[in-house]
């Protein structure tokens, strides 16, 4: 505010102007900037550029709409960084028919040349799945960059055209001679992924080793998808391995990744089912061993859960009654997934007296938590409590199969 009240006793300067409505834009202080636009008697492209960008950015695009017709009406002509500025509002606000009318005049004025332009109006075609557009202007292109090939192959990647997207792939290497980044490798690992195409993956993550981008945070965490997808355990377990202790990866996602591609969820039905996987169980309480002992490590009410599931099912009461506390301190014990993990786990390992507590101090309860509950009861051949359970579990939900197919069984 110092440099503005001295900016106001100068005279008139457009330039020191335009730099103070950037820096008030920036800050996120629209009022002071149009309040030092509004003072300007002649603005230029780069002040309505600025206040276009700025509002954009701010989450306000139609005010920024309103300054490039405010521009346009005042006959100064945009420039490319009026455009890209334009195309960016145009593609939050999912304006189409706007972004046509802006590649006319694009086209008009010679701006459309300009790559960076071009990548706009690509990556706004993309956003509304107009693939021949995009490839009719890539094509186009006399000089592209490394967002010109990004966008075109996340427009064939959204359009299922997998196959099309390692064509590009190999094409950008061959024909501009492009180092892909770390965007390149995350969308083609994607396209992997749904493709189940593991080889093209598993070249994928060569080139991300060869090129130094498997420590990139976006690329590790798109091959930890694609590997669990494919089923490939040791490869997560080798990934985890190479990065938790650099602080790279949050662990809900390799652990969830385990239990769920191997079937590890919270139905105890399905966990009883697949004992005969204890290695995978192990890895995955591994990886879970290993992410606890590095503070930067995050975990979250998913891992949490997943990971008590599996001390349940392998029957580690003393692994469990230890992830019991830091779920009370964090204040997980109120996620209904974790408490029921918990009542789970306890009920599993013979502590039924613990499992009650849990049960009785969860804030809801939902048709899992009453099973929990109940399977304890009945482990312990407390069946009078387990008909409780079932008849209080009745008044609030309609009670599984589960249920009485477990009572029938204990009453033989």
């Amino acid at each position: 505010m110092a440099l503005h009240a001295t900016i106001i006793k100068l005279e008139e300067d457009t330039y020191l102007s335009n730099a103070l409505i950037s820096a008030y834009l920036k800050l996120g202080l629209a009022t002071n900037a149009h309040r030092v636009f509004a003072g300007l008697s002649c603005p230029d492209v780069v002040s309505y550029t600025a206040m276009i960008s700025g509002f954009a950015k701010l989450n306000r695009e139609y005010e920024a709409v309103k300054f490039f017709f405010k521009m346009r009406s005042s006959g100064i002509e945009p420039n490319e960084y009026s455009f890209v500025a334009m195309l960016t509002a145009c593609i939050r606000l999912s304006e189409l028919e706007l972004g046509f009318q802006l590649h006319a005049l694009a086209i008009k004025i010679g701006c459309s040349k300009c790559t960076f332009v071009s990548n706009a109006i690509m990556g706004l075609y993309v956003k509304h799945g107009c693939l021949d557009l995009v490839l009719e202007l890539f094509d186009e292109m006399s000089q592209r960059d490394i967002v010109s090939w990004n966008t075109v192959i996340a427009g064939v990647v959204k359009e299922l055209m997998y196959e099309r997207a390692f064509e590009l792939f190999r094409d950008m290497q061959r024909i501009d001679g492009f180092r892909v980044d770390q965007f390149t490798l995350s969308t083609l690992l994607a396209a992997s992924t749904r493709d189940s195409a593991f080889i093209q993956g598993r070249e994928i993550h060569a080139h991300a080793l060869k090129t130094g981008f498997e420590v990139n945070l976006s690329v590790i965490n798109a091959l930890i998808v694609f590997y669990t997808k494919c089923g490939s355990v040791k490869d997560v377990v080798a990934l985890f391995v190479r990065h938790a202790f650099k602080g790279y990866v949050k662990l809900s996602k390799q652990v969830h990744g385990f239990i769920l591609k191997f079937g590890f969820g919270s139905n105890d039905c399905i966990e009883a089912a697949l004992l005969d996987m204890c290695t995978s169980q192990m890895k995955a309480i591994s990886l879970f061993c290993l992410m606890q002992s590095e503070e930067t490590m995050v975990v979250d009410e998913v891992a949490l859960a997943a990971v008590l599931g599996v001390c349940g099912t392998l029957g580690f009461h003393a692994l469990g009654e230890q992830l019991h506390g830091p779920a009370l301190k964090t204040g997980f014990l109120s996620d209904t997934g974790v408490g029921n993990a918990i009542v789970s786990m306890y009920s599993k390992c013979g502590n039924i007296e613990d499992a009650i507590k849990v049960f009785n101090i969860m804030p809801t309860h939902d048709i899992v938590s009453w099973n929990g509950l109940m399977a304890g009861h009945l482990l312990h051949r407390q069946g009078d409590e387990a008909l409780a359970c079932v008849v209080e579990d009745g008044k609030g939900w309609c009670t599984a199969g589960f249920s009485y197919l477990s009572l029938n069984y204990f009453s033989l």
